[in-house]
C-alpha cells in the first residue's frame, strides 16, 4: 500500500469491511488500494503478461464487490482475493492452451504446483513492499536510486540530469541503499530473505 494512502486513510480494515458490507464504495477503495499492485504482480508472474494481469485483477475486484455480502470477516479478504486471482490466472492459461490447440500448435501446460504459486506470491509481495520502501526515501535519494537501479543510467548521466556532482550521486546512492537496509525491518518476516537479494 503506497505511503500516501496509509497517511490519507482515516479508518481501519475493519471499518472498511463494514463499509463494504453496507455497499459503500469507500470500503472497496480501501482494499483496492491495498491489494491491487501486489495482485497484478502475482498474476503477471503466473501468466507472463502484465496487461492481461491487470484485467484479471480488475475483474476479480468486480466479483469481490458483487459477492461482498458473503464475506464473514475482514481477515478473509486478502486470501480470497489472492485465490480469485490465482484461479483466474490458471483459467486464462488453460484457455490460451485450448486456443493454441485449435490452431494445431500444441503446447503442454505444466500445472502450477502449490510451491510454485507460493514462490510467485512471495516474489510479488517482496517487490510490492520494496516499492513502498523506495517511495519512502528522501526525494534526492529516491531519484538517484530509481535512475541507477531501475532505469539503468550511468552515474555521469544521472549527475547531468539532476544538475549535481558525480560524488553527490554516489553518496545519495549509498545513502539510499543504507536506508533501505535499515528499513527492511518493516518487511514481513517471510519476505526479509527474498528482499536481501535485491539490496546487495
Amino acid at each position: 500500500m503506497p505511503v500516501w494512502f496509509m497517511k490519507k486513510s482515516l479508518y481501519t480494515a475493519a471499518d472498511a469491511f463494514a463499509a463494504l458490507h453496507r455497499g459503500e464504495e469507500r470500503g472497496l477503495d480501501f482494499f483496492f488500494h491495498m491489494y491491487y499492485a501486489p495482485l497484478v504482480s502475482f498474476a503477471a508472474a503466473i501468466i507472463q503478461d502484465e496487461e492481461v494481469a491487470r484485467e484479471i485483477v480488475s475483474e476479480a475486484f468486480v466479483k469481490f464487490w458483487n459477492n461482498r455480502q458473503h464475506l464473514q470477516a475482514a481477515g478473509a479478504v486478502k486470501s480470497l482475493l489472492y485465490r480469485m486471482v490465482r484461479n483466474a490466472s490458471i483459467d486464462y492459461l488453460r484457455q490460451q492452451q485450448r486456443v493454441k490447440k485449435m490452431h494445431q500448435d500444441v503446447i503442454q501446460l505444466q500445472p502450477l504446483s502449490d510451491s510454485a504459486v507460493l514462490e510467485k506470491l512471495v516474489q510479488a509481495e517482496t517487490y510490492h513492499y520494496l516499492y513502498i520502501l523506495v517511495n519512502s526515501l528522501p526525494l534526492r535519494c529516491r531519484q538517484v536510486f530509481q535512475m541507477f537501479y531501475l532505469q539503468d543510467k550511468a552515474l555521469k548521466e544521472i549527475a547531468e540530469e539532476l544538475g549535481i556532482s558525480i560524488n553527490t550521486v554516489k553518496s545519495q546512492k549509498q545513502r539510499a541503499v543504507q536506508l533501505l537496509k535499515e528499513n527492511r525491518s518493516l518487511l514481513p518476516t517471510f519476505l526479509l530473505f527474498a528482499s536481501s537479494f535485491l539490496l546487495y
